[in-house]
């Protein structure tokens, strides 16, 4: 009796001892194969991260491209405009395409308030452009660009009004963003023909204002 009971409990332990074994390995692989797949999805991350830095890498080396692509234009454009208000490039003896008759020299303008920016013009001419700057300056300002005969009554007179909201301008030339002018007690507006003749189209400084001020007259 008592060797079968030394028996029961031997067929008993190792019943247990294969039991924890197999439920060890179960327990073992499933915990291998998280593992392992938890890795998997890691490495797979990582990857995924690492085309997205290239991606961006790439994007950022074309941005860089063309922001100096546009830096390019807009000197370019400068310069085209510096040549155009130079002195070394006259208009013919006696001929004046453009000429503006508001604002005057010595007039004083209004910051905010709208004043009439008036011209008149040659015929042959099909367009204007206006520009603002500071007395003696290089740099400008656009205001617009209009049909020579602009004007409230559409009247085809060769004469021309602007309504300026004076100190609103569209931006640098050859730049984008729009430019607040402040007060100042010298500028002065430009005025540019556009001619087209046989197909050619010529772009010709045609007059600048007197020099007037921006005052703040609400203040």
């Amino acid at each position: 009796m008592e060797q079968t009971s030394k028996n029961v409990y031997i067929i008993v332990a190792v019943a247990v001892i294969i039991t924890v074994i197999v439920v060890g390995n179960g327990v073992y692989f499933w915990q291998k194969s998280v593992f392992e797949k938890t890795t998997s999805d890691l490495e797979q991350q990582i990857n995924n991260l690492q085309n997205q830095i290239s991606k961006l890498e790439d994007e950022k080396l074309e941005l860089a491209k063309l922001k100096t692509d546009l830096q390019l234009q807009i000197i370019n454009q400068k310069k085209d405009m510096n040549a155009l208000i130079s002195p070394e490039f006259p208009l013919p003896p006696g001929y004046k395409p453009l000429s503006i008759i508001s604002p005057k020299k010595g007039d004083n303008l209004c910051l905010g308030k709208l004043h009439n920016i008036e011209w008149s013009g040659s015929p042959g001419i099909q367009s204007v452009e206006l520009m603002v700057r500071q007395a003696g300056a290089t740099q400008l300002y656009i205001l617009g660009s209009f049909p020579v005969s602009y004007n409230e009554t559409g009247e085809e007179s060769l004469k021309g009004l602007y309504p300026w909201k004076v100190g609103t301008t569209q931006g640098e030339y050859g730049g984008k963003l729009a430019k607040e002018l402040t007060e100042g007690p010298a500028y002065e507006i430009l005025v540019q023909a556009i001619e087209k003749s046989g197909g050619t189209t010529s772009r010709l400084v045609s007059d600048t204002s007197g020099i007037f001020a921006i005052t703040n007259c609400d203040g």
